[in-house]
Parts: structure tokens; C-alpha cells; sequence
């Protein structure tokens, strides 16, 4: 991620490790707050590693704290080989043709979150840690959807907001039909996008990586979501998207998604998870006009 420095360390035979660190984690930024989600996202790692066959960072070792040779967090981990997405899925240079290509990274990277399915459900809406016998613990404070959207407002309200914006959430957020998650909550990739998505020049899918701040969410935001990618004209992020392209593409990834879970779990979700990412987005942005700009589309 953005927010890492990394080192990419070629031994001897030839078998290559990251070193991943913190940028903070040199200085006083570095602190409980920061440490705990560091081992969050080694036991979320561990986890998905240990449960699936989604190809994600294997972690080594880790140490998050300043005692130890390097002198700051660290995690040493497995080397992710391919391309990032972002460079991939518009090159109109490579072998393989523009629309096999994205249409075979969309089945494969299905195929891999459907295995998120193996974990089964959670309690409670927070972060995942390893406790002292290596049972992973749920890190909550959310027990439900409306009050995982609600926080999420109310640490953005009054940044940059329009009165406009005030109101809208006031009046929709209390009435929103909320879809439910019977059976409890799901693991979720915090930012699915392409920029975290590893492939070949051909699509074939070989990691998924930057699971900083992974966390259990809703049902209907878990993973069984669109990747952020092919949702840019629902999120205002100020990507020039084809609305209609980038539908033909969820209509693919659903399809996808669909015949690697059976047609059955999550995957009812997957329809309309693209509208509940949007009303999320609207509901931790700053941004002005952003509750708006979503509302608008509903109508």
C-alpha cells in the first residue's frame, strides 16, 4: 500500500521475500492504535491463508514494535509475482486481446473471493486478532449494519459538508431498508481495487494483496461485492468511466461469482452491492455533494 515502504529481497536460490514496513513506524506516529492493526492484518492473512486458496501474501514473521535489528515494525513476507492490474487491464499493447483479458482476471479474481465463503460467519463487525492459543478473536465494536454506516457518518460530519448533504443523510439514514446479515457478518477486502490485484499480461490472477484494515462488514459490502474497479460510476471518485461498459462487466463478475458459489450464499447480495458501496462512500466522505451525487442515482 501507499502507506509502506517496501524491500524486495532476492536470497541466493534465487527465492525472493518482501520487507514490509510502516511508514510511520519510525517516528511517534507509531503507536498501540497502529501496532494492533499490524497484528490484524497478520492474523486476517494468516487466516485466509490457512482457509482458502486465495493467493495472498504468506507472512514469515512480523514484529510490531521498534525492539529488534531493524529497528521498526516490520513483516517479511512471500513475493507476489505479476503485474499490478492498473497496468494490465487497459494496455492495448499485450498478446492476449483487451476483452479476454478482463474478462478472465473478473473469473478469477470470483473465483478466489468465493473462498472467502469457507470462513463462514462472524459476530460482530471489527477486526480480526490471533489470540494466545492462536484462535482467531473478534476485535468488534459493531452489531449491526445501521450502526456500522451511522459511525462511519458521524466521524465525516461537519468536514466540508454541504447543508445539503446534512439533510439528505438525516432524513435517508434512519429509514434506509438495510438488506440484514442473518447469520452474521463477513470478512471483506478493505479496498478492492485495481491498484491491489496481481496478474499476469495474460489476466490469470496470481495474488491479492494490501489487506491492511480488513475487516468483518456487512453482508451485503463483504465479499461478495463488486471490486471497486467496475463500480467507478457509482463511487464519485472522478473516474472517467462508461457507465454502460462498467455494467457489462458487473453483469460478467455476478455471472462469475454465481457459478463459483452455486448460485447460492452471498451471491444474492452481489446484484446491488455496488448501490450499498456507494451509500458507504456518501457516508464516510468529506467531500461535498457526495450524499447528492449517490441519491440521485437511486431515483
Amino acid at each position: 500500500g501507499g502507506s509502506n515502504i517496501l524491500y524486495i529481497i532476492t536470497l541466493s536460490d534465487g527465492f525472493k521475500l518482501v520487507i514490509r514496513l510502516p511508514a510511520p513506524g519510525g517516528d511517534e506516529r507509531w503507536d498501540d492504535v497502529a501496532a494492533r492493526a499490524m497484528a490484524s492484518q497478520v492474523s486476517t492473512l494468516r487466516l485466509i491463508a490457512a482457509k482458502t486458496k486465495i493467493p495472498v501474501p504468506r507472512v514469515y514473521d512480523y514484529d510490531t514494535t521498534k525492539d529488534n535489528v531493524i529497528g521498526a515494525p516490520y513483516m517479511c513476507m512471500s513475493f507476489i509475482p505479476g503485474r499490478v492490474l492498473t497496468e494490465v487491464w487497459d494496455d492495448p499493447e499485450l498478446a492476449t486481446p483487451l476483452e479476454e483479458r478482463r474478462r478472465r482476471v473478473l473469473e478469477a479474481l470470483a473465483r478466489s473471493l468465493a473462498e472467502l465463503a469457507q470462513l463462514g460467519g462472524f459476530n460482530q463487525i471489527g477486526s480480526l486478532q490471533q489470540g494466545d492459543g492462536g484462535e482467531i478473536i473478534e476485535a468488534g465494536p459493531f452489531d449491526t449494519e445501521r450502526s456500522y454506516f451511522e459511525y462511519y457518518y458521524e466521524r465525516s460530519e461537519g468536514a466540508g459538508r454541504r447543508a445539503k448533504d446534512t439533510i439528505i443523510k438525516r432524513t435517508v439514514l434512519p429509514k434506509f431498508p438495510f438488506p440484514g446479515s442473518s447469520g452474521g457478518f463477513v470478512l471483506s477486502h478493505p479496498d478492492l481495487d485495481a491498484q491491489n490485484v496481481m496478474v499476469e499480461e495474460d489476466g490469470n490472477l496470481t495474488g491479492i494483496i494490501d489487506w491492511d484494515f480488513a475487516h468483518t462488514a456487512p453482508r451485503c459490502v463483504g465479499y461478495c461485492k463488486f471490486p471497486l474497479f467496475i463500480a467507478y460510476d457509482w463511487v464519485p471518485l472522478g473516474v472517467d468511466s462508461s457507465t454502460r461498459e462498467l455494467e457489462q462487466y458487473r453483469t460478467h463478475y455476478r455471472w462469475a461469482l454465481g457459478a463459483a458459489m452455486g448460485g447460492a450464499g452471498d451471491w444474492k447480495f452481489t446484484k446491488k452491492s455496488h448501490i450499498w458501496e456507494a451509500f458507504m462512500y456518501a457516508a464516510e466522505s468529506s467531500f461535498k455533494g457526495v450524499w447528492v451525487s449517490v441519491c440521485r442515482k437511486l431515483i
